[in-house]
């Protein structure tokens, strides 16, 4: 009962003209993380929140470069409930909980994700709000917000020097041997 009457009050807020109240400041930590192809990097988004500003709401895209880092997981920040899927079925999202039905501060986790490294290369990172349920809602409308500007670095794997001697060892052997049938 409780989780359908804060789906109406989101509704009902949504249905509100989408125009821009103020701003809220948004930050990705760590802004720029990296490792090797086929491990994993974790990234949170922060978010500042003004407390006249308090918000009810929110949700979200995640945008990088799929050849590069892919979205595996993701955690929404304890502050919030689940709110998962939007219109076009890909956004993220978290609703405040009911009571108080409004959450502010600042550094606040709106989310924690962790991305895949799949190939090597930097791929940008960033959020988007482009569906008419997506953005940060507040009592007096949607905040404006800027997507914090990012990167996630894959590197190509390095191999280990104990390979490379391996290999080195094998060569030599290989070449003892076959001047060794030589003569």
């Amino acid at each position: 009962m409780i989780a359908t009457f804060r789906v109406l009050i989101l509704l009902a807020a949504l249905a509100t003209a989408h125009s821009p109240a103020s701003a809220i400041t948004l930050a990705f930590d760590p802004v720029n993380p990296s490792g090797s192809v086929g491990g994993t990097v974790n990234v949170d988004l922060l978010a500042g929140v003004d407390v006249a500003e308090s918000l009810l709401g929110w949700g979200v895209d995640v945008n990088t470069d799929p050849t590069i880092a892919t979205l595996n997981s993701f955690t929404i920040g304890p502050s919030w409930d689940a709110v998962l899927g939007s219109i076009d079925g890909d956004g993220i999202g978290g609703l405040a909980p009911f009571p108080p039905g409004m959450v502010s501060g600042v550094d606040l986790l709106l989310v924690s994700f962790t991305f895949d490294l799949v190939g090597p290369g930097v791929s940008p990172l960033s959020i988007s709000a482009n569906d008419p349920d997506e953005g940060f809602l507040a009592l007096t409308g949607f905040l404006d917000f800027q997507s914090p500007q990012g990167s996630i670095t894959a590197y190509a794997p390095v191999p280990e020097p104990a390979t490379s001697a391996l290999l080195g060892l094998g060569l030599i052997a290989v070449a003892y041997l076959r001047r060794r049938s030589r003569s």
